[in-house]
């Protein structure tokens, strides 16, 4: 229990216990007498809290709640896995190589290596290799027309390559070849420089029946059209394949 001296002297006060929260507080008259007024220690846990310690608090808290969820919704950014937006290439076909620039003109050692192959094709009788090599030989204003191109191992026309060689035919210098009748038509196809040799051969004569057919349906090719496979000559550029994967277009006056 604690005690406290209140009132007068130190040495004539008498001690009060402190029992509750609220004591009297007793002072000594002037006249002999006492009179009591109530007493509140200032250490007294019982004192309400003011307003402003009760806003703080509720600040406090609020505060508290907003960093809370701050956090949460930053943890749950970081958690995501990230999706990669990039676009993705959509796969493009493979498409016939160009065909090599056009040369109108023909030399001299293309013809003698045209007239070599004519020897050599097979399954040609006698007659028809001479009517070829004449033609070939004695051809006066010989020159190379138009060069088309196939793909790897393709004996066909692309749709694409086909449709070019359609919109050429419509169009000078083809245009006034067509309307001479005297003129005659050479196709010579090729095949890739390697792999095997009779194989080739076979590749380079079914593109240039393909490319026969092309101008006789779709061209308004009424003239003469002879074809010589050409197998896999040395004429183009060795280091490129795609330069021999093509058919030539050659016409001349006999």
């Amino acid at each position: 229990m604690n005690w406290r001296r209140i009132g007068g002297s130190p040495e004539n006060t008498p001690l009060v216990p402190i029992r509750h929260s609220l004591l009297f507080q007793i002072e000594q008259t002037g006249g002999g007498g006492y009179i009591s007024a109530p007493f509140m220690p200032d250490d007294d846990p019982s004192k309400s809290a003011t307003p402003s310690s009760g806003a703080g608090l509720v600040l406090f808290v609020a505060l508290g709640l907003v960093l809370l969820f701050g956090a949460v919704v930053i943890g749950r950014r970081l958690s995501r896995p990230k999706i990669d937006l990039k676009p993705v290439a959509a796969a493009t076909p493979a498409l016939a190589p160009a065909a090599p620039p056009e040369k109108s003109s023909v030399t001299s050692a293309e013809r003698q290596e045209v007239l070599k192959r004519i020897d050599l094709m097979p399954n040609v009788n006698a007659a028809t290799k001479e009517r070829l090599y004449a033609y070939v030989d004695h051809a006066q204003n010989m020159q190379r027309l138009m060069t088309v191109s196939f793909e790897t191992g393709r004996t066909r026309l692309s749709e694409k390559e086909a449709a070019r060689v359609v919109k050429e035919s419509k169009q000078m210098p083809f245009t006034g070849v067509v309307r001479d009748p005297a003129m005659v038509f050479v196709v010579l196809g090729y095949g890739d420089q390697r792999g095997d040799e009779k194989k080739n051969l076979q590749i380079s004569a079914a593109r240039a029946t393909s490319v026969v057919e092309l101008l006789r349906k779709q061209c308004g090719v009424q003239s003469i059209i002879e074809t010589v496979p050409m197998g896999s000559p040395l004429l183009f550029n060795p280091k490129d394949t795609a330069e021999n994967r093509v058919a030539e277009i050659w016409t001349g006056q006999p």
